[in-house]
Parts: structure tokens; C-alpha cells; sequence
């Protein structure tokens, strides 16, 4: 009997090892469009609609913080003349130092008072979000004679600067402003102002509908210290706005017909141009002061990003 031939096997083709499931990576959650950001002493913290602090975004002392695009970072300008990029982790990226000198010297020779920001309105984001532009002043607008404006390029840091005022007296050279793409500062209150049922002018409604900021007056009769109360829209119920922390104060009562002008000297004023800015709905930030109609009256302690 011939023999049964040999038999062999082969091994199968190498198979690839089984895909693995795609492993879920955690994301960070979106910015949250209703936080604010406060740059303060303390640096800079986010902190929600009701005053309280979520997260100590940095420790650096600072003067004024603005939102970039998306809300991921943010510019800020520390008390020491740096502006830096902060991002969502708390990284800190030194951009420029600012250039605060004065242009000029005084008469008897002395510096002039030093520049810096004076009015919140006077820091922001160019409109394509490639810059932030800082006006350096030696004092608030309706009393200065110092004006260096400055663009600062976000990619790389490179500052590019305008002497706009002062230079006159030392033949400093003075250029015509608004350097690319830095264009005049958005305006806070696009609202148009109108005559309030109350007296005074109705300067912007709370999005909720239910409250109005009314302008009463001028205690020292000028555009920059101003003065405001809030009218409860249901039955034109009048409050006025102290800057102290504490419950929602008490309804003002008018013995005649409304008549401001005698409240006026005794409501608290606000500097024009300082961040004024509906938040919430029914939440209303003037300077460092975060309003909370009808419930409570939050001090922040630093400069709020306009949101």
C-alpha cells in the first residue's frame, strides 16, 4: 500500500489586532458667556452671576482684564505696566510692557504725572480680535493733556505706539491716532437715551424687561460724574444705587410729583466711561459694583470685562 502523503498546515495571514474602542478624552466645558472676569488686586478671578468667585484665574496683581474671541483667553494689564495673554488653565504670557513715561517735563522741569489707564472704556479688543488697544493718559479725559495710544499684536507682541496729545510743549511728535486695527473704543450702551416717566433719561432696560436705568443728574454738573437709579418698571418704585455691599435698599419715597433734582445730591456718583453693562437679567455692572435688582448689592473688587 503506497503511503498516504504527508500533510501539512500553514499558518494564517498575521491579522491585524483589533481596533480599540476610541478612548473618550475629557474636553473642557464651554466658556460659560455669563461669568464674569475681575482683574483686581488680587489678580484675576472668575466670578458668577451672584458675586461669587468660581475660579483664581491668576495671583498677579492687575489693573484691567478683557475677554479675547471665544472666551478662551483673556488680555490683561497688570499693575506693573505688563499686558499678558491669560488662557483658561490660568498660563500666564508676558506680551509688552506698556510705555507709561510722559512725554514732556513740566515748566520747573519735573516729569508730568505718569500714563496709564484711566477709563475702563479705553482698553479693548480690535474688532478682528488681532489686538488689544490701550489709550495711556496722565488723567481722566475731560482733564488731560497726555494721550499715547497703543496697539499691542496678540500673535507676537509687538506694540505699536501714537503720541495723539502732549507733545506740543517739547516738540515731541504727535501723530493723527487710531493706529491699524485699532479703531475709536466700542461704545458700552448702544441704547438711545429717552425721557423717563420718572424725570431724568431711561439709558438702557434690564433684558429681563422689568428694570430701568435711569440718569437723574450731574452732582457737579458735568459729563463725567454721573448719577443713576433704577426704577422697578411694575410701579415706577425708585432705588437708588449705593457702591457699599449689602441688601437690596429701600424704595425712595417723593413727598411731590417726581422731582430728581432733589435726590440727586444725596445718590452716590459714577465716573463715565468705567464699565457699565447689563450682565444678566437683572443684573447690572457699573464700575466695580455688581447691582442684583431687587435682591442684593455685590462689590466685586476690580475691574469687570465687558461681556
Amino acid at each position: 500500500m503506497a503511503p498516504e502523503p504527508a500533510s501539512f498546515t500553514t499558518d494564517p495571514e498575521p491579522q491585524p489586532p483589533p481596533e480599540s474602542p476610541p478612548q473618550e478624552t475629557a474636553e473642557a466645558p464651554p466658556p460659560n458667556p455669563t461669568e464674569l472676569l475681575v482683574a483686581g488686586a488680587s489678580g484675576v478671578r472668575v466670578v458668577d452671576l451672584g458675586g461669587t468667585t468660581l475660579e483664581q484665574r491668576s495671583t498677579t496683581p492687575s489693573v484691567a482684564a478683557r475677554w479675547l474671541p471665544g472666551r478662551e483667553r483673556a488680555a490683561v494689564l497688570g499693575e506693573d505696566g505688563v499686558v499678558r495673554m491669560l488662557d483658561r488653565s490660568g498660563g500666564e504670557t508676558p506680551l509688552a510692557r506698556l510705555p507709561t513715561d510722559p512725554p514732556c517735563a513740566t515748566d520747573d522741569g519735573t516729569p508730568d504725572e505718569a500714563l496709564g489707564l484711566r477709563s475702563d472704556e479705553e482698553m479693548w479688543v480690535s474688532a478682528d480680535g488681532t489686538a488689544v488697544c490701550i489709550w495711556l493718559s496722565d488723567y481722566p479725559h475731560d482733564m488731560r493733556s497726555n494721550l499715547r495710544e497703543v496697539a499691542l499684536r496678540l500673535s507676537d507682541g509687538t506694540l505699536t505706539q501714537q503720541l495723539t496729545l502732549g507733545g506740543s510743549s517739547c516738540g515731541a511728535p504727535e501723530g493723527p491716532g487710531r493706529i491699524a486695527p485699532c479703531d475709536a473704543p466700542p461704545l458700552a450702551n448702544t441704547e438711545e437715551a429717552v425721557p423717563s416717566p420718572i424725570g431724568g433719561l431711561t439709558v438702557s432696560q434690564s433684558p429681563d424687561g422689568a428694570w430701568s436705568q435711569v440718569l437723574v443728574g450731574s452732582m457737579l454738573g458735568d459729563l463725567l460724574h454721573l448719577q443713576y437709579v433704577l426704577v422697578r418698571n411694575l410701579d415706577q418704585s425708585i432705588f437708588p444705587l449705593p457702591h457699599a455691599a449689602g441688601p437690596w435698599p429701600t424704595a425712595v419715597i417723593l413727598s411731590t410729583e417726581p422731582d430728581l433734582e432733589a435726590l440727586v445730591p444725596e445718590l452716590p456718583d459714577f465716573i463715565a466711561g468705567e464699565t457699565e453693562a447689563w450682565v444678566g437679567p437683572h443684573h447690572l455692572v457699573l464700575d466695580q459694583t455688581l447691582y442684583i435688582a431687587g435682591e442684593r448689592i455685590v462689590d466685586l473688587q476690580g475691574d469687570v470685562a465687558p461681556p
